[in-house]
């Protein structure tokens, strides 16, 4: 994590914001201009007032569901731009060609089109990269094709399939090269839609904002370290469940956990903290997953696209002979038990079933990450490297053939 992150997330734990309302307040994600800012944004209050306000009737906070709420397991609703700001901040009012994310009523949020800025990277081999959205938003240094390719594969997920890479070495466009070297004569163009703080109602969102360009392929990477903490604060919202807990970890627990890793907050130790204080969550929070997956895969197949769901593990739960002693310090500073830290892996196994149960073709990354001695994430953020991209892309390359011999 950067020195500017880090002061960022002392301010806001010194405001007394807790460390699951923190992984949206800080836009960890998202660098603009030079890649060195992060704006700061406190929707502590903001969100708290709204799910207090739209809690089902009888609904005390932190309790599963309300009384009338159980037919809204996974209902995605709309958002009103000021309420889609609270749960994705970093939409945000100004000039839309000033902006790198722009309200849209279909996924919430999308990458503007035609943006581009340079992001100093050291860990980088040039140090540095560009960021590059086409004038579909998409992460891409080239236009969609006008004509459409004999395979188009459309690929979403949260900021660690939009990259902290260089377009031409993310996931979806290295995806692009192996799946045509197999396909021989066929064309193929990869778009990566991926887009820093989705969740996994954005992924059905995606699908809809891009239903014209009718893939062939479309490819779900569901990251384990907080897009469940953010699907699960969204379905409270649209359930009427009402605010979350957050008083099972003691803030000054917190502070220290933060002080001790300051570079996995965001990308894992919030959701670990959320589940803890939340536990009801877990399950209910997968049983929502499942329900938009299918969701997905009904409207993939009205579009005559191939549904590909794949699971990216966090760093603890993904490579944990890599970080032997940042599990030993989570455990050990925030006081919980080991089982807690492994939420991740809970959800995921369930959804992962549920995902084979149905015939949609299902990659978990866990297995072939936990293989790997080399690191596979990124020091400065724990954001998946250059290396995990290719991994992903290979892994995912046989799912695509596969699936496109199946016509």
């Amino acid at each position: 994590m950067s020195p500017t992150r880090q002061r960022t997330l002392a301010i806001l734990l010194s405001l007394g914001v807790s460390l699951p309302i923190a992984a949206k307040v800080i836009l960890d994600r998202v660098h603009e201009s030079d890649g060195d800012t992060t704006r700061l944004v406190d929707t502590r209050d903001a969100m708290h007032a709204l799910l207090e306000a739209g809690a089902e009737p009888g609904t005390k906070t932190g309790e599963p569901l309300g009384p009338s709420a159980a037919g809204a397991i996974h209902r995605m609703g709309p958002l009103a731009p000021e309420v889609a700001e609270i749960f994705f901040p970093a939409v945000k009012p100004g000039p839309a060609k000033a902006q790198r994310f722009i309200y849209d009523p279909v996924a919430y949020m999308v990458l503007a089109p035609n943006w581009h800025a340079n992001r100093r990277w050291a860990e980088h081999a040039n140090g540095e990269f560009e960021i590059r959205q086409n004038a579909r938003g998409i992460l891409k240094d080239v236009e969609v094709l006008s004509t459409p390719p004999d395979v188009r594969i459309l690929v979403t997920g949260d900021s660690h399939i939009s990259g902290v890479v260089p377009n031409c070495e993310s996931a979806a466009n290295v995806l692009e090269g192996l799946v045509a070297e197999q396909l021989g004569a066929r064309s193929v163009e990869s778009l990566n839609a991926g887009v820093g703080g989705y969740n996994v109602y954005n992924y059905l969102g995606t699908l809809r904002h891009f239903k014209d360009l009718r893939p062939d392929v479309f490819i779900v990477v569901i990251y384990g370290g907080n897009d469940f903490l953010d699907t699960s604060r969204l379905h409270r919202h649209f359930a009427g469940r009402g605010p979350f807990k957050i008083g099972n970890i003691p803030a000054a627990k917190i502070k220290a956990m933060q002080q001790a890793l300051p570079r996995l907050g965001a990308q894992e130790l919030n959701q670990i903290a959320y589940f803890v204080n939340n536990p009801k969550d877990e399950a209910i929070t997968a049983e929502t997953c499942i329900a938009l997956i299918d969701d997905m895969q009904r409207e993939s197949a009205a579009l005559g696209a191939r549904l590909i769901v794949a699971y990216l593990p966090p760093p603890l739960a993904g490579q944990p002979a890599c970080f032997k002693e940042e599990l030993a310090e989570t455990v050990w500073t925030l006081g919980i038990e080991p089982e807690q830290v492994a939420s991740s892996d809970r959800i995921a196994d369930a959804i992962l079933s549920a995902t084979q149960g149905r015939g949609i073709p299902t990659l978990d990354l866990r297995p072939s990450f936990r293989a790997t001695a080399e690191p596979l994430y990124w020091y400065e953020d724990y954001h998946i490297n250059t290396l995990g991209h290719r991994r992903v892309a290979e892994l995912l390359a046989p799912l695509v053939v596969a699936s496109l011999s199946e016509d």
